[in-house]
């Protein structure tokens, strides 16, 4: 983690690359090499004491050695194109999991 400050009712976390690990591709999830960067996302992530928490990440662009295309990195704690984290959606209620008692 980069940085983390409060702006307005939320905290931002900016989160930095871990230069460690291998990039993977998001599609067949194998190794990959690192091209560029894309712009920065925000992610909503579970709020931390009532406090809405905001992620703020720059995903790698990489190329794919088996998929053999270029495209956006893995994010483990995202699925797809979402805004929300994995850990977010797990703590959100279903619809069809709530129950109204009359």
């Amino acid at each position: 983690m980069a940085t983390v400050q409060q702006t307005g009712k939320w905290l931002e976390a900016e989160l930095k690359l871990d230069e460690r690990y291998v990039p993977r591709c998001g599609r067949c999830e194998g190794r990959a090499l690192c091209r560029d960067t894309c712009s920065a996302r925000r992610f909503q992530q579970v709020p931390l004491w009532g406090i809405d928490v905001h992620l703020i990440y720059v995903p790698r662009r990489v190329v794919c050695e088996h998929c053999g295309g270029v495209g956006a990195g893995l994010l483990p704690w995202v699925p797809g194109k979402r805004q929300f984290t994995r850990a977010l959606m797990a703590n959100l209620p279903l619809p069809q999991t709530m129950h109204t008692f009359a």
